[in-house]
């Protein structure tokens, strides 16, 4: 079985200061691009995990639950999902390739989006909502 691998970036001045960037992309300092040259190597021998079109798969599954959840009449259902998994699902409920996931801009944290479906044309009903 694999490893989950979870990377830290590497230095930044907010990092240093204590600060919380969120979506904001600061640079890395001269010692964070060090640092995450320094990884390369560790990580080289390592095989790659799922592809795009993987994840596709496994998000339709899920998206197929969903809709026949939804078609039964109970109710509403809700996902949590990370910002790029919310992008693959959102294209996906639209029919698109995953790639297409790259047309929406990123969730904010916290935020929703609503996805439905009306004469069996599945649409956005809302995206972002803070």
């Amino acid at each position: 079985m694999g490893e989950l691998i979870l990377i830290r970036h590497g230095q930044t001045e907010w990092s240093l200061s204590g600060q919380h960037a969120g979506r904001t992309d600061v640079p890395l300092t001269a010692a964070g691009e060090a640092a995450a040259r320094a990884l390369a190597p560790r990580l080289a021998s390592r095989r790659p995990g799922e592809e795009l079109q993987q994840v596709a798969a496994r998000v339709d599954a899920v998206l197929g639950r969903v809709r026949t959840l939804l078609r039964a009449g109970e109710g509403d259902v809700a996902v949590v999902a990370h910002g790029h998994l919310t992008r693959v699902l959102t294209v996906r409920w639209l029919g698109l390739d995953a790639a297409e996931s790259r047309m929406f801009g990123h969730p904010h944290p916290g935020s929703l989006s609503f996805l439905a479906e009306e004469d069996g044309q599945p649409y956005i009903s809302a995206w972002n909502v803070p």
